[in-house]
C-alpha cells in the first residue's frame, strides 16, 4: 500500500510539474499528456500513437536491517518518458530535453507527499536509436526512495 501511495503521489507530482508540456511533432501536438502510475505497453504506444506520456512503475521495494532507529525500506522506480517524433534526425533532442526537465524538477523537490523522500541520484537512461520503437521514443529514470518499513510485532505470550 505505501509503495501505491509513493507512485500515485510521483504522478500526481509530474502532472504539476509538466502541466504546460507540448510537442512539436504535428501529429500528437494536440494529444493531451497522459501521466499514470502503474504499466503501460510502449510497444502499443508505438503502434497507435498514444505519445506523449510518462509511467510511473514500481520496480521493487528492499527492506533495510532493523536497528534502534526502527530501519526503512527503499522502493526503486522507474519514469518512462514515451514521446512521438517522425523526425530522426532531431526526435532524440525533444525526449533528452524533457527527461531533463523532469530530473531537475524532481531533485530540487526530493520530497514527494512531505513523507517520501529520494535518497539516490538519479539515473536518465536513453535506448540507441536502433533500439528504440521509432516513430516512439521512450527515454527512463531511476529513482530510490526513503518508504516507511513494516514494524515486527512481538507477541510475549506463551
Amino acid at each position: 500500500m505505501t509503495p501505491i501511495i509513493l507512485i500515485d503521489s510521483l504522478a500526481e507530482f509530474l502532472k504539476e510539474v509538466n502541466k504546460n508540456y507540448f510537442s512539436f511533432e504535428d501529429k500528437i501536438k494536440d494529444t493531451p499528456l497522459k501521466i499514470e502510475s502503474g504499466h503501460i505497453n510502449i510497444r502499443d504506444y508505438a503502434k497507435e500513437k498514444k505519445a506523449p506520456a510518462i509511467e510511473v512503475s514500481l520496480l521493487k521495494v528492499v527492506d533495510a536491517p532493523l536497528d534502534l532507529s526502527g530501519g526503512e525500506s527503499t522502493a526503486f522506480v522507474r519514469l518512462y518518458f514515451v514521446t512521438y517524433c517522425e523526425e530522426k534526425s532531431g526526435a532524440w533532442r525533444e525526449l533528452y530535453n524533457w527527461v531533463e526537465f523532469n530530473r531537475q524538477a524532481l531533485l530540487k523537490n526530493k520530497f514527494i507527499a512531505k513523507y517520501f523522500r529520494l535518497v539516490n541520484d538519479l539515473v536518465s537512461q536513453y535506448p540507441e536509436p536502433v533500439d528504440q520503437p521509432v516513430p516512439t521514443w521512450v527515454g527512463f529514470i531511476d529513482l530510490e526512495y526513503n518508504i516507511p518499513q513494516v514494524q515486527e510485532v512481538f507477541n510475549y505470550e506463551y
